[in-house]
């Protein structure tokens, strides 16, 4: 008797929980969607102060876009060969690009600051062993290895070079870029991407797409997400030195 009133018992338990799972289900509130990230914070460390503010990845990306319309211009800066004429168009193409970084606080430089600081990277790239070639930019665009010289290669350098580089990257910066994503100076710089590296300096013009590079010594302006290097990037400045290898 007692066996029986202990298997009604379990019987009656199983048949609630089935019945009443629905409805508790049903009541239950629904699984909070997972918000998606639209700002990004950006902590400065000057001196003793440290300031921390948002910005909203849409504007972020906005102006790694706008500096990416200026390849041409930083390009004509690096280039010994270019004629003065030549280089103070090519200041005149970029002011938009650096007003654009001194409204949204990513520097504390003026216009002026900021064009002295690549008028002086320009004065310190070496005049090239060998001019850079314009096949760089004629063969049929990136190339998936490096190019030295405009000829194709898995391992590339440069030295004394100007760079501009743009695209997708993981990556670490040694130097004052690991906390400030803008104007900076760097002792190394280390990192993958897919997108496009230029160089223009001693060894004559470069050009990477998909590779891992390191730079030893880099001064100019880098902005990355979140902050080190990772996802969307931009650089552009002065190297020291360059290595890469190319897919």
């Amino acid at each position: 008797m007692k066996r029986g009133r202990i298997l009604w018992t379990v019987t009656c338990i199983i048949a609630s929980i089935l019945i009443l799972s629905p409805l508790t289900s049903a009541l239950a509130p629904p699984p909070k969607k997972a918000l998606s990230k639209t700002t990004e914070t950006i902590r400065i460390t000057i001196g003793t102060k440290t300031v921390e503010k948002q910005m909203p990845l849409t504007i972020i990306n906005d102006i790694i876009d706008l500096g990416k319309t200026c390849k041409e211009d930083f390009l004509t800066i690096y280039d010994k060969t270019k004629t003065i004429e030549q280089v103070e168009q090519a200041f005149m193409n970029i002011q938009p690009f650096f007003q654009t970084l001194i409204d949204n606080a990513l520097t504390d430089k003026t216009i002026g600051g900021l064009n002295d600081l690549y008028y002086d990277i320009r004065e310190k790239i070496q005049e090239p062993i060998h001019k850079p070639r314009s096949s760089i930019k004629q063969q049929g665009g990136a190339q998936s290895m490096g190019l030295w010289n405009g000829i194709p290669t898995p391992v590339w350098a440069n030295a004394v070079c100007g760079i501009f580089d743009a695209g997708l990257c993981a990556g670490f910066a040694g130097g004052t870029h690991a906390i400030i994503p803008t104007i900076g100076a760097d002792l190394f710089i280390t990192y993958g991407f897919q997108g496009e590296s230029i160089t223009v300096g001693l060894s004559g013009g470069t050009l990477a797409v998909t590779a891992f590079q390191v730079i030893i010594g880099f001064v100019g302006i880098l902005i990355a997400l979140p902050i080190v290097m990772m996802g969307p990037y931009f650089m552009t400045g002065l190297c020291g030195v360059v290595f890469g290898i190319g897919v």
